[in-house]
């Protein structure tokens, strides 16, 4: 069963699921925090009794006393950091499936949407979590077990080390009032940056044969250049906060040393002790200088963790609905409104229309009259703000995604492959099964074209499919939308690239799915390929302007006895 809105989020869910594993980590600190102790007892015993015995024996014990001390400590510090990113990968990996499908609905929701900054908001929770912030939250209560320490010694050590603890504590809180809207500013605007440089280079081709280079590099330099300024405020204050904890620990631990010898002129103290508060004054101060160094990280963190909560709450997963049999084919629009996602004004509007099972449907009209839209509607790719669309009955909303588009075959106006091999992009990126990878492509006139590939079907075609011409593409795009012989077929466009060869392909192709009886709407206005349909639907501002038989339809078209910007020549 999938989560439900107000359940634990599956993020907060893996944290509290890993909490063995933070202890585990915490109780390492614990003995690292002990070990510390080490350097200042060695110099302790340097000063109090080997300078004053002057015994060689001694001092070689002590010193081999501390350098076994010091490599276990550093044994158990590096067994924490690998434990710390085992933990950071086993969290990563048992998110990434939601990751995915929350970045999939956010996508689908939103057409602008930033489809890699989740993933990023990811990256930045799990450097926050396994990294030196909380090194530094973990060595925090041994700060108040060194404050105790020092006490003991003589209160004066424990008043100057409190006076710096409080000092740093308000450098970190400033540096919480001072840094985060930059950093926030800073990491927002180096994510559109990033962003718009992508647009521009996917665009290459355009930029090369207009000598639109020059223009786009000036565009995307304004929006570089501001990142910069954010980073650079962000980074000079940050550096500046730094630079203030480091001389205000080295200040402290110097006037420790002062005090210390302040009392041993005075014979309070000893020369050793001296040096060793001074030394754990400097671990008493060590965490919160070191949560001031990583508090960029901090607060990325802080606010990647609050956005990917806020995303999983706004895109809850839905229980898996109950199995649905495999329809035959029915496909029906009810009082159908539709506007893009983030869109302001309706592309549909109350569009009510039967498909059957069997015929092919003909949808036409002029550019903007929202057929593409009632393809994306009819495939389950957009949903209706209004009304219904209903396969066999059911709303195409209570179909498990994954089940239905078992069922449907779908070819956009804009074709879009995936990185992978040809036999993979038919198979839909599931199991490739050679048989039916092989009759979807003859069934879609592509079978000998695949064969002349060099690999064949095991042919990678690159990134978008750029090792392919545009008619090659197209092609494969209807194998893949014939692959599983689904009952329902949309082609939006399906012959704008394609030859005299791969039209005929196409052509038969829709005989073919005719034949079997599967339910076709058909996005064209090539006469050669309206022959065989059923019926026409024409389109107009969003609105049916009229849906019938063919042989009725099509002539007051042709004719020019409605809009000339319906008119459909032969």
């Amino acid at each position: 069963m999938r989560r439900l809105r107000g359940a634990v989020s599956p993020l907060r869910q893996a944290v509290a699921d890993n909490r063995a594993a933070f202890i585990g980590a915490a109780s390492f600190t614990a003995v690292i925090n002990i070990l510390m102790l080490a350097p200042p007892l060695y110099m302790l015993n340097l000063y109090d009794r080997v300078l004053v015995s002057a015994s060689v024996p001694t001092l070689v014990a002590l010193t081999l006393v501390l350098v076994l001390l010091l490599a276990v400590m550093g044994a158990l510090e590096w067994v924490r950091s690998v434990l710390m990113v085992r933990i950071g990968n086993t969290i990563s990996v048992r998110l990434f499936p939601e990751m995915f499908r929350l970045v999939y609905a956010h996508s689908c929701a939103h057409s602008q949407a930033n489809r890699v900054r989740a993933l990023g908001d990811l990256g930045q929770v799990q450097r926050a979590l396994t990294g030196g912030p909380l090194f530094a939250l973990f060595d925090a209560p041994w700060t108040v077990v060194f404050l105790l320490l020092l006490f003991l010694i003589h209160w004066s050590f424990g008043v100057i080390a409190m006076v710096g603890a409080i000092g740093l504590i308000g450098l970190t809180w400033l540096s919480e009032r001072r840094t985060r809207e930059a950093l926030l500013e800073a990491n927002a605007a180096n994510s559109e940056h990033l962003r718009r440089f992508d647009n521009l280079l996917r665009n290459t081709e355009v930029l090369a044969a207009m000598g639109m280079a020059g223009s786009a590099r000036r565009y995307w330099l304004r929006t570089a250049t501001q990142t910069l300024r954010h980073q650079s405020t962000a980074s000079d204050t940050s550096a500046a906060l730094s630079s203030a904890s480091r001389n205000l620990r080295l200040l402290i631990q110097n006037i420790t040393l002062g005090m210390g010898a302040y009392l041993v002129i005075k014979n309070v103290t000893s020369p050793g002790i001296m040096i060793a508060a001074s030394i754990i004054v400097g671990r008493v101060l060590a965490p919160v200088e070191h949560l001031i160094r990583d508090w960029k990280a901090v607060v990325l963190g802080r606010e990647a963790w609050k956005r990917l909560n806020e995303l999983f709450d706004a895109f809850p997963a839905a229980p898996l609905p109950m199995p649905l049999p495999p329809p035959d084919g029915w496909l029906r629009c009810e009082s159908v409104s539709v506007r893009a996602p983030d869109g302001a004004h309706l592309l549909l509007k109350n569009v009510s229309c039967e498909f059957r099972p069997g015929e092919i449907v003909a949808v036409i009209g002029p550019s903007g009259a929202g057929k593409t839209t009632l393809a994306r509607c009819l495939v389950g790719a957009w949903q209706p703000v209004q009304g219904k669309v209903r396969l066999d009955q059911a709303d195409l909303a209570a179909w498990d995604e994954t089940a239905r588009g078992k069922h449907i075959g779908y070819v956009p106006q804009d074709v879009e492959l995936f990185e992978a091999t040809v036999a993979e992009n038919i198979a839909r990126l599931g199991s490739v099964d050679p048989d039916e990878v092989i009759r979807a492509a003859r069934q879609a006139g592509a079978d000998q074209m695949i064969r002349r590939l060099q690999h064949a079907y095991d042919t990678p075609i690159g990134e978008n499919g750029t090792a392919l011409s545009a008619g090659q593409r197209q092609r494969l795009a209807l194998a893949r939308a014939l692959y599983g012989e689904p009952r329902v077929v949309v082609l939006d466009e399906p012959n704008t690239n394609l030859d005299k060869e791969g039209e005929e392909a196409l052509l038969f192709a829709l005989r073919s799915l005719k034949a079997r009886g599967a339910t076709v709407i058909l996005i064209s206005h090539r006469p050669s390929l309206l022959e065989d349909v059923d019926r026409i639907l024409v389109l107009n501002e969003g609105q049916i302007v009229v849906l019938g038989e063919k042989s009725e339809v099509l002539p007051r078209f042709s004719s020019g006895a409605a809009s000339p910007s319906l008119k459909v020549t032969p």
